[in-house]
């Protein structure tokens, strides 16, 4: 059976058949490489990886491998010195299935180290790994790239240091992905590439600050943000700011109103409404917001504050506003994660940039994102934030007569976070315009404005 594989693995001219014979033999192999009883196997991949006349034959190696990465790779540990060297030529290949298939039969063997001397010996392998999925994304092939960042995510998080001399290639090459279109990459295959930013941020933070890749991060992710604004269907993208936050229910109940008047009209959504798409895996707009979060929570201060905070600031005296709502959508993004710098010494310029962009904005989406901003400072900047009332409250007054339920909401929210932590000498002021914009929004017609306006009034 063994000797019928080989010759049939081998001799087989059509790649389909090839790749179920694989199949077999690697399963077979499941069972005889533990105990030894199959050396001609690795023989065997390794001829046909040095094979000079046959790019099929050089595949095919690697094929064998990364079906064998499944089942044996733990079998082929006192191996992986000599593998590392066949994914090193093969990577090289100048043939485009040959490198990709080695991209990814190295990818699955990632995953199976098990000591630190295992991994570094695929630390030289990292360049030309960059440069095959490099080609992978000018091609469209997500499921390459895919494969390529699942290994980059877990070698970001192990203590060896295997990216460290690489980290200036690979990050660029991530950012690119990350920026891509809908139309050019899919959604999972750039949340794939912000996994990995996102990964470096929290178990490498020192050696994405020390390589000076913060400021390339941070502008990527605002330019990411700006350009998904913009292309938003419905007047700004704010909208993804407020999926993991309670103001997420009063869109749905929103959404759920509206259907429920088109229904009355007859007009019911037929079968491509868009509430019926798939998901595709987070936006943009999500993907860049995330990993700006990230990057605020784990990379230190000394590196990342000035680059992320300092631009997100900038953007909000831009005269375009797609670019001012991404800056205060950022604001409110970093809020957690630089609260202490925040409360320490910048809360008071931070607040008097966005009243700024307040004054100046007066359209729906950008005040959205300027109650997204607040409300993050009002919750992370405590108690600090309170002694900005005099700033804060009359902006979010103005707030509160705006015909969009996230705007309302999110204002309630802030005068709430503020008015937990007053005391009476600084709640009594403000104690009757309070009462006299809260009480009539116990009549909104959306449950979640009531419960949010009788919190703000409790």
């Amino acid at each position: 059976v063994k000797t019928g594989l080989l010759e049939r693995l081998s001799t087989e001219p059509e790649r389909a058949v090839r790749k179920s014979v694989a199949a077999l033999a690697s399963a077979v192999a499941k069972i005889l490489v533990p105990k030894h009883q199959w050396p001609e196997l690795l023989a065997f991949i390794s001829q046909c990886a040095t094979s000079q006349q046959s790019p099929q034959h050089r595949e095919l190696a690697h094929l064998l491998l990364l079906q064998l990465s499944e089942t044996v790779a733990t079998a082929l540990a006192s191996e992986l010195g000599q593998l590392a060297n066949l994914f090193r030529s093969a990577l090289e290949d100048s043939e485009r299935a040959v490198a990709v298939m080695a991209l990814r039969a190295c990818c699955a063997f990632v995953s199976t180290l098990s000591t630190d001397d295992d991994a570094m010996l695929f630390r030289d392998l990292v360049p030309p790994m960059a440069a095959v999925a490099r080609n992978a994304a000018q091609q469209r092939d997500d499921t390459t790239l895919q494969a390529f960042f699942d290994c980059f995510s877990e070698l970001a998080q192990t203590p060896v240091p295997v990216l460290a001399p690489h980290v200036q290639t690979v990050v660029p090459f991530l950012l690119d992905v990350m920026r891509a279109a809908d139309e050019e990459l899919d959604r999972a295959t750039r949340d794939g590439a912000a996994a990995v930013v996102g990964a470096l941020a929290e178990y490498k933070p020192k050696l994405l600050g020390k390589a000076g890749l913060v400021p390339s991060v941070a502008t990527a992710c605002l330019e990411i943000m700006v350009k998904a604004d913009a292309a938003a269907r419905t007047g700004g993208g704010a909208g993804s700011l407020f999926v993991s936050t309670p103001l997420m229910r009063l869109r749905q109940e929103e959404k759920a109103l509206e259907v429920a008047a088109r229904a009355a009209a007859g007009q019911l959504p037929g079968g491509d409404d868009e509430d019926d798409e798939l998901y595709e895996g987070p936006s943009s707009q999500e993907l860049a917001q995330t990993t700006l979060d990230q990057v605020a929570l784990h990379v230190p201060h000394k590196w990342s504050l000035e680059p992320a905070l300092g631009l997100a600031l900038n953007c909000l005296g831009a005269p375009d506003p797609s670019t001012r709502r991404a800056g205060a959508a950022a604001v409110g993004v970093v809020a957690e994660g630089f609260q202490d710098p925040l409360r320490e010494a910048h809360l008071g310029d931070v607040l008097q940039r966005l009243a700024a962009c307040a004054q100046a904005s007066t359209d729906a989406a950008t005040r959205e994102c300027l109650c997204f901003a607040y409300g993050q400072l009002a919750e992370h900047c405590q108690p600090e934030v309170v002694g900005f009332a005099e700033r804060v409250v009359p902006v979010v007054f103005e707030f509160l007569t705006d015909a969009r339920a996230a705007v309302v909401g999110t204002s309630c929210y802030v005068l709430e976070m503020f008015c937990e932590s007053m005391d009476a000498q600084q709640l009594g002021p403000l104690l009757k315009p309070l009462m006299e914009r809260l009480l009539p929004l116990l009549d909104h017609r959306l449950l979640g404005i009531r419960e949010m306006a009788g919190g703000a009034r409790g």
